[in-house]
């Protein structure tokens, strides 16, 4: 079986992909609206806005970056997956946006690395571990 210290570091990878996920939502905006199939809100002009929608993902994946990167400093390694196993809800409406908007790759990269993500939260709470 692995040891806590390698599931800690595996959630501290998670953390960092919520962080880089963020800066796609935040960079990226109108990619994430794809992604999602979110439609755009519009300024004035009647220009695409995706402004709204980069700080709904962005600030969302930063929250839950910020969250493992604090219980990972405290080694709080239960609490870590427990956050993470928390934030499949999120996976799994990302998955379902991502279905509905037709788009297989993304879909399927959003299925995969959730389930990674899953397991690694399930090792953080001492699931595979003696």
């Amino acid at each position: 079986m692995t040891s806590i210290s390698a599931w800690n570091t595996l959630g501290l990878g998670v953390a960092a992909t919520w962080a880089a996920l963020g800066l796609v939502g935040v960079l990226r905006p109108t990619r994430s609206a794809e992604i999602f199939g979110v439609l755009s809100m519009h300024k004035a002009d009647g220009t695409p806005d995706d402004t709204g929608i980069a700080l709904l993902f962005g600030s969302r994946d930063f929250t839950i970056a910020a969250a493992l990167f604090a219980l990972y400093s405290a080694g709080r390694d239960e609490e870590m997956g427990t956050v993470i196993l928390s934030s499949m809800i999120i996976c799994v409406a990302d998955i379902y946006l991502a279905w509905k908007s037709r788009r297989g790759s993304e879909m399927l990269l959003f299925t995969v690395g959730a389930s990674i993500w899953g397991i690694i939260g399930l090792g953080l709470k001492g699931f595979f571990t003696e």
